[in-house]
């Protein structure tokens, strides 16, 4: 196979492993309380914000890039194409992780 149908079939497999999250998201839209998407409160019985969970899941989450640009480099990927994919890598990330998060914590009956 070659690196055209490679990319396309990760694009498929990317869309049906997040389909459900989405489904998920717009299923919970009725019952979520929007308000508190934008409350910066802390939500904990201190009422204080704890930083060190905060750093470690951001730390989490960001691990692993750096190998792609390894990747890129040893396949010689030019540099345009690798930043515009690499962006779309990141949005899609951001997304998969936020949209479940956004709807499953602001659910106004459980």
């Amino acid at each position: 196979a070659n690196i055209t149908t490679l990319g396309n079939s990760a694009i498929l497999f990317t869309i049906i492993i997040l389909s459900p999250f989405f489904f998920g998201f717009f299923y919970s839209l009725p019952q979520t309380d929007t308000s508190s998407w934008f409350n910066t409160d802390p939500q904990n019985e201190d009422g204080e914000y704890k930083w060190g969970l905060f750093l470690a899941t951001v730390i989490w989450l960001h691990t692993g890039w750096d190998s792609t640009g390894c990747l890129s480099a040893e396949i010689g990927f030019k540099k345009n194409k690798f930043f515009n994919a690499f962006l779309w890598a990141i949005l899609l990330d951001y997304i998969g992780y936020m949209i479940p998060v956004l709807g499953a914590l602001t659910q106004s009956q459980f």
